[in-house]
């Protein structure tokens, strides 16, 4: 019966030892933490176990004392084990420290059994109960480091800090009183119970170790992509601001033609504060792009005058996005240049009019859409005052007469006229300024169709210019 008890020991011995080492070979990180508290569990309760199948035969009540060095190398592996996994969740450290734990848990055994086999009970007794107590306190003190430093999961850590401070003040009571008495203590009658609720906190923690490891490593993955995330943000700032106070004005715009960043120089020269998320049709009033791929572009400030451009383009590619990149610099202007650019806008809507009148509203220059529209009641469309040209288009006489009263004591006017087509059309004049004070009038209109007109009346009352800011 007594091989037969041992056998059983052994066997459950052995099988946590399989389990154990059969962790160490585990590639998943998943399945190594699951075995790995699964050998905690078993090891924390072999001892209770074993008592208990003992005590229901009395005639085993002797072999325990000559047991005990193998039950309380159980229960300092499977404690050995909880204060690793409590201090790194780094598979490849817990492999070596479960190899250590079972080493310095042979070398216990091999002292206790001696111990045991020279009938010296209390020197057995103060052994654990030395040994226990120091790793009882590592735990405790491992465990007020995670409550301090956690962001966590701190409720779990105290679960943590008050088991692991019973389980100190429980063996420094057994070492006191080892001392105090100087006779070995009925270790199994008084202090088991006491000793095996302690032990259940930690397999019920250990339980719940693998819940707060999952949200733990959640919580490193957050805590990692916000880190990530504000290193790219700081560096994107720093690129910013870098670009902002480059000594030369600088402009981004994407595929759309809408300008995505544009620099303080940038914004200086032009004449206005925020330059981002504008269409460059909105702030220039006209673009040519010349032979060599760069551009020329005219910009209309808020006093009338006119500025010249000329422009280093660069293009970029990013995930299949094509971006320009805009250097700006003065140029002279030229009136002929920016005649051709104004009239022959590459990105114009259709049914738009530009045209350029003399000071005397005499026809400079007009786009191919006035002579489209004009051609069928006036083939001279290109030639003549604007006034006359309207007078023949429109059914209305006295909406060109209001027009040519505005504008001849403002700088602007506008006008809506229904015309002889049975469309409308729009029409808006502006007084600009060259670089060398001689006035001239721009011409802007928008030949609307009837299922047209509803629409735009929705949008917007009056029409402004798409090129003012």
């Amino acid at each position: 019966m007594i091989l037969e008890f041992l056998n059983i020991h052994l066997f459950l011995v052995l099988v946590s030892s399989s389990i154990l080492i059969s962790g160490l070979s585990f590639s998943n990180m998943i399945k190594f933490f699951r075995y790995y508290l699964f050998s905690i569990g078993i090891l924390l309760l072999l001892r209770s176990v074993i008592l208990l199948i003992v005590s229901l035969d009395e005639n085993f009540l002797e072999v325990i004392e000559s047991a005990e060095p193998l039950l309380f190398s159980a229960d300092l592996l499977g404690l050995l084990l909880f204060g690793g996994i409590l201090s790194t969740r780094d598979p490849k450290v817990l492999q070596r420290h479960i190899l250590l734990s079972i080493t310095a848990t042979i070398i216990f055994l091999l002292i206790a059994t001696k111990s045991v086999a020279e009938n010296k009970s209390l020197s057995f007794f103060i052994l654990c109960a030395v040994i226990f107590l120091f790793v009882s306190g590592s735990i405790f003190f491992q465990c007020v480091k995670s409550f301090l430093s956690l962001k966590y999961g701190r409720e779990f850590a105290l679960s943590l800090l008050f088991t692991s401070f019973l389980s100190v003040l429980f063996w420094l009571v057994i070492f006191s009183a080892q001392l105090n008495t100087q006779e070995t203590i009925n270790f199994q009658k008084d202090f088991e119970v006491f000793w095996l609720g302690i032990k259940m906190g930690i397999i019920y923690l250990c339980i719940f170790l693998k819940m707060f490891m999952k949200e733990e490593v959640r919580d490193h993955i957050l805590d990692f992509v916000v880190d990530e995330t504000n290193k790219k943000t700081q560096k994107l700032a720093e690129d910013n601001l870098a670009l902002n106070y480059l000594p030369y004005p600088l402009i981004l715009i994407n595929e759309k033609r809408i300008i995505t960043f544009a620099n303080l120089q940038a914004n200086k020269i032009i004449g206005i504060s925020v330059l981002e998320s504008r269409k460059m049709g909105d702030v220039f009033l006209a673009e040519q792009i010349l032979v060599d791929g760069s551009m020329i572009l005219f910009r209309c400030y808020e006093n009338r005058m006119l500025q010249m451009f000329k422009c280093t383009v660069e293009k970029i590619t990013w995930k299949k996005k094509v971006s320009e990149i805009l250097i700006l610099e003065f140029c002279d202007f030229n009136f002929n240049s920016f005649s051709n650019s104004l009239v022959n806008r590459v990105h114009g809507v259709d049914g738009e009019i530009h045209g350029i009148l003399d000071h005397n509203f005499a026809i400079y220059r007009m786009s191919g859409s006035w002579k489209k529209l004009l051609d069928p009641i006036d083939r001279f469309s290109h030639s003549g005052l604007i006034w006359d040209k309207l007078r023949l288009l429109s059914l209305d006489k006295a909406e060109v007469n209001h027009l040519e009263n505005c504008i001849s004591s403002a700088p602007n006017a506008e006008g809506w006229f229904n015309i002889r087509t049975a469309h409308s059309l729009r029409v808006r004049l502006e007084k600009l300024y060259a670089p060398d004070y001689k006035h001239f009038y721009y011409f802007y209109g928008k030949h609307t169709f009837k299922k047209e007109e509803e629409t735009e009346e929705r949008e917007e009352e009056h029409f402004k210019f798409r090129f003012q800011a």
